[in-house]
């Protein structure tokens, strides 16, 4: 992809900012804007319970051949603990 410059005649325009985001998949999987897979850092428990609906943790837990009884906690950490 090309870079695109807007000079907009102030010295403002010379600052330029950048910031990386890494968006995870599923399994904790980094996944960069190159299409190349890194490995992250897993996911909490906390994390999966603070982003993830009781449904999503369900359907995780089904992907996983794991138990879907309990709380949204105890399926969060359910799956962390099934993680290699």
């Amino acid at each position: 992809m090309d870079d695109v410059v807007v000079d907009s005649g102030s010295a403002a325009a010379d600052t330029v900012e950048e910031t990386t985001v890494n968006l995870l998949d599923v399994n904790g999987i980094a996944v960069v804007d190159d299409d190349e897979m890194e490995l992250a850092t897993p996911p909490t428990a906390e994390l999966l319970h603070n982003t993830m609906s009781l449904k999503q943790l369900k359907d995780r837990c089904v992907d996983l051949g794991l138990s879907t009884a309990g709380k949204k906690m105890e399926l969060a950490e359910r799956i962390v603990s099934s993680h290699p």
